[in-house]
């Protein structure tokens, strides 16, 4: 699998109860600007990134975008 480019994907901020029935492929953490200290899942066609809010969690949902090598 090639590297995903955090920082260049268009995130959008989402309903945490989206992410029920999730099939999570990688599990990876980040310090993205805006997203820090996220734990960020990976999909088949989607990367989530979660993070702690005021007050609870903060859910993140982004198109995969891999970085050629």
């Amino acid at each position: 699998m090639r590297k995903l480019d955090y920082s260049h994907m268009n995130w959008r901020r989402i309903d945490p109860a989206s992410l029920v029935g999730l099939s999570v492929t990688i599990a990876d953490v980040t310090g993205i600007p805006g997203l820090c200290n996220a734990v960020v899942l990976h999909t088949a066609t989607a990367v989530f990134s979660i993070e702690a809010g005021n007050p609870g969690l903060e859910v993140y949902r982004a198109e995969r975008k891999e970085v050629k090598p």
